[in-house]
C-alpha cells in the first residue's frame, strides 16, 4: 500500500484551483463519452461540490502536473 507521502508529495504552490476543477471534469466527461465510463460521469459531477484538497489529490492521482495551474 502506498505511503501518505507517495500520494500527497510536499508541494509548496498557489494554484488556480478554478482551472485545475474545470480541467479535470473535461477529462473526466472525455472518458464518459469517449469510452462509456460511467464511474467517470459521476465522479465529474462530484468535482463541483470537492473540496480544493481533493482536487488535488485526484489531480496527482492522474499524474497531472500542479505547477501548471501555478498562480504567479
Amino acid at each position: 500500500m502506498a505511503k501518505e507521502a507517495d500520494i500527497m508529495p510536499e508541494i509548496n504552490i498557489c494554484i488556480n484551483i478554478d482551472r485545475l476543477r474545470r480541467d479535470l471534469k473535461e477529462d473526466l466527461y472525455g472518458a464518459y463519452y469517449g469510452g462509456g465510463s460511467g464511474g467517470a460521469m459521476m465522479q465529474a459531477m462530484d468535482l463541483d461540490s470537492a473540496d480544493p484538497q481533493k482536487l488535488v489529490e485526484l489531480a496527482l492521482e492522474k499524474g497531472i502536473d500542479l505547477r501548471k495551474y501555478e498562480v504567479q
